[in-house]
């Protein structure tokens, strides 16, 4: 046994939640662990309940309970529409375990049918932020008392409540484990819609690719981390345009305060059509803009919401540093705050790389995304952040913010909506950008594999 691999001549002790009156789903769990003498399998008979997450929870403390005097640092729970893929080797499982087991992790997951963010800390291995998906769960003993002691209630799902008690999550990628289509489930209700648990894990396949392609993209490229002169700085003066949306005089008097006496700003008014839905003024608005930096010769334009506040991390030096470390980093987009993200990556200490976005006030446009936004088709049901992200893959956010929305706003990128108001959605955005550089700050430490760019300030 080499040392960084976990001894499997001890065969894992596994254990299967089933339900008495779905032999089917026992049979199929059963042929895919059948020849597997890495395993140990026991099935445990589900508790059942007419609500099916707090069964699979009570199940699963059943299990714990039962184990936690057994002599092994961890455990593997099965749900009985486990898959092994083609990724799967006895090689594999032992070398992620033990580098999980080396990270302190609480749970390693096989695969996950959705997660919100993941941080790799190894070619295999990936923290996860929020997850969902229990079908082949590596449980460390340290977490058992952990689990044994939460609450859960009709409102929790087991997946998403485990997330909420540790920090020490990780899953494998490729991954090792899905699940199987039966077209009907126990435990999550809108998994009942035949096809759905499939395509759920074909979407994180994809997000995991993009998020392996824009890892391996930044991996090598360092941010322009040449001091500034500050006088070069006092006679920067950029094109920025407020997005002409028909709105409160209010509004219009708000956005004009946040830009009085800040002379690095050339407020240029737009001279758009008024006619149309508001989303069509708006993104008319967008392109009289583009198409006048391109009459300009503009290598960088501002385009503003009426609903931008500048935040106290705001000044003229920071912005102006801000952009220029992201044009050396390739960026087309850099946004100056947002209220809701997908993937995110750290790049430098100030800026992160972002897949899709919602809810960008204050946003930089670079040269090399003005003909591709004017060749862009846009129709009424078109969001103009959405639009916007959708264009290109070279998006950046300054954290922390120097920009946030003043009004309630609504994401589709989660699929939810944020009653809060606006200051608490930027807010919320923020606390996760912190909270998921600590972490790559945590593993880079770590392992050096883990930096994705170097942090110039």
């Amino acid at each position: 046994m080499r040392q960084s691999e976990v001894d499997m001549t001890k065969a894992i002790q596994t254990y299967i939640i089933n339900l008495d009156k779905r032999p089917d789903r026992k049979a199929h769990v059963l042929n895919e662990f059948s020849r597997r003498d890495e395993f140990i399998v026991h099935i445990i008979t589900a508790v059942e309940n007419k609500i099916g997450s707090i069964g699979l929870w009570q199940s699963i403390r059943n299990i714990l309970q039962d184990t936690t005097n057994d002599a092994a640092e961890f455990i593997i729970i099965c749900e009985d529409d486990h898959i092994f893929t083609s990724e799967y080797s006895r090689k594999l499982l032992s070398l992620s375990i033990a580098e999980a087991e080396e990270k302190n992790a609480d749970i390693l997951l096989g695969g996950v049918s959705w997660f919100s963010n993941a941080i790799q800390v190894s070619p295999r291995l990936f923290w996860v932020e929020k997850f969902s998906g229990l079908q082949f769960s590596i449980i460390f003993k340290r977490f058992f008392q952990v689990m044994l002691a939460a609450d859960f209630n009709e409102r929790d799902a087991a997946d998403l409540k485990i997330c909420s008690l540790t920090e020490n999550k990780f899953f494998i990628h490729p991954f090792m484990s899905i699940q199987r289509e039966f077209g009907y489930s126990d435990a999550t209700v809108n998994n009942n819609i035949e096809g759905r648990v499939s395509t759920l894990f074909e979407v994180s396949n994809e997000k995991m690719r993009i998020l392996r392609k824009a890892t391996k993209y930044y991996i090598n490229r360092k941010a322009d981390s040449s001091i500034i002169d500050a006088k070069v700085i006092e006679k920067i003066k950029i094109p920025t345009y407020i997005t002409d949306n028909p709105g409160s005089v209010s509004r219009e008097t708000q956005i004009r305060k946040e830009f009085k006496s800040r002379k690095e700003f050339d407020i240029i008014n737009s001279q758009t059509n008024r006619d149309g839905s508001k989303t069509s003024v708006l993104w008319s608005s967008i392109i009289d803009a583009v198409q006048q930096a391109v009459r300009n010769e503009d290598d960088v334009i501002i385009i503003c919401k009426r609903g931008h506040v500048f935040t106290s991390w705001y000044s003229k030096y920071f912005l102006i540093t801000q952009i220029l470390k992201a044009h050396s980093l390739g960026c087309s987009i850099l946004c100056g705050g947002v209220g809701d993200f997908n993937l995110m990556i750290p790049l430098t200490t100030h800026l992160y790389w972002i897949d899709a976005f919602q809810s960008a006030q204050f946003i930089v446009v670079f040269k090399r995304l003005f003909d591709i936004v004017l060749n862009e088709p846009f129709s009424d049901s078109d969001m103009f952040d959405c639009k916007l992200s959708e264009m290109t893959s070279h998006k950046m956010v300054i954290h922390p913010f120097i920009s946030v929305g003043g009004k309630p706003a609504y994401s589709s990128i989660n699929q939810g909506s944020h009653p809060n108001g606006g200051a608490n959605f930027f807010a919320k955005s923020s606390d996760r950008i912190e909270n998921i550089r600590r972490i790559s700050d945590k593993y880079k430490s770590q392992n050096n594999k883990t930096i994705v760019c170097s942090r110039n300030d």
